[in-house]
């Protein structure tokens, strides 16, 4: 495994597909995070990408996936929470997953219906207009440090728009949205 994981925050050419080199350093995370069962939970791995945040175990099919589509979540070039630590050393204990004796503290998880891993497409969009450093990352240890302030006109528009994502066309419409009528 190199050092230099600098591709993994360079994944589209300029014309928005996915580079080959984006391509092989997932392949080999996801070789890397296999290889490390003390990091594993039921046989499935963290998902570095940006919306799971380290917070999901997933298959490895899935984070593969995920990775391609939404990117890696940010500043995890040390892979801490996959086996890899900054000295060469094993990570510190803390991050490894202990085997539980039963899933009775997970009876609530399940994994992601189709339709909850296809997304709305204007929301997509949005998203990828903003950027992975802005769009949606609640993982913050600590939120309370962030000061809520009046957006400024262009944060006011971009909310607005956002908003226009999810709010139906007309009440009871399932199917279309403003946004998608004006697009």
């Amino acid at each position: 495994m190199t050092g230099d994981r600098s591709w993994m925050y360079r994944r589209l050419t300029s014309d928005g597909f996915i580079k080959d080199e984006f391509v092989n350093g997932v392949n080999e995370f996801i070789n890397f995070a296999r290889s490390k069962s003390t990091f594993m939970w039921d046989n499935k791995i963290r998902c570095p990408c940006f919306r799971c945040n380290n917070n999901k175990f997933l298959n490895s099919d899935t984070v593969t996936k995920h990775i391609l589509r939404k990117a890696f979540t940010g500043a995890y070039t040390i892979w801490s929470l996959h086996g890899k630590d900054d000295v060469g050393q094993s990570s510190r204990s803390r991050d490894r997953i202990e085997p539980y004796a039963s899933n009775e503290e997970h009876e609530d998880y399940r994994e992601p219906t189709c339709e909850e891993e296809i997304e709305n497409p204007y929301t997509r969009m949005v998203r990828d207009a903003i950027g992975p450093e802005v769009a949606f990352n609640h993982g913050y240890e600590n939120e309370s440090r962030f000061v809520e302030e009046d957006p400024n006109p262009n944060a006011f528009s971009f909310y607005s728009l956002l908003s226009n994502v999810e709010e139906p066309l007309w009440s009871g419409c399932t199917k279309y949205t403003t946004l998608s009528a004006v697009s």
